[in-house]
This record gives structure tokens, C-alpha cells and sequence, in this order.
């Protein structure tokens, strides 16, 4: 890099692990950012699937107080 003066100015060894260093953490940011998004989707879908089997098991239980014939007939229904 050159300065106002025109004299070449070079990074210390410091300087340099220290940039390094932000760029990792900026990168290592950017990644964990990446992996919650993949976690909170994996979390609403199982949290979509765990509340649909719940919707589910009620439904039949409701359907088997009305009768056997019926929870099977629904059975086929749903199937379809």
C-alpha cells in the first residue's frame, strides 16, 4: 500500500492475523446464520408434522366414539 507521502507502508504481522482474523469471524458469521436458518426450518417443519399426527390421533379418537364403522369409512375418505 502506498501512503500520501509515496513511501510504500507494509501491514505488521499483527495487523495482518488481525484482519485474518475479522474475515474468519465475518465468514464464521455468515455460516451460523446460514445453519440457524436450516435449524429453525427443520424446527417448524417437525413442529407442522408433530402438530398434524396430534390433529390426526384426535380426530380418530372423536370419529371412534361414534363408532367403528365410522372411523373406517373416514379412514378411506382421508385416504383418497
Amino acid at each position: 500500500m502506498h501512503d500520501c507521502s509515496g513511501k510504500k507502508s507494509t501491514l505488521s504481522d499483527y495487523e495482518l492475523q488481525l484482519a485474518k482474523a475479522e474475515m474468519m469471524m465475518a465468514k464464521l458469521e455468515k455460516l451460523e446464520i446460514e445453519s440457524y436458518g436450516e435449524l429453525k426450518k427443520a424446527k417448524c417443519r417437525y413442529a407442522l408434522e408433530n402438530h398434524q399426527g396430534i390433529v390426526e390421533r384426535d380426530f380418530f379418537a372423536e370419529l371412534s366414539k361414534m363408532g367403528r364403522g365410522t372411523k373406517r369409512r373416514w379412514s378411506s375418505l382421508m385416504a383418497k
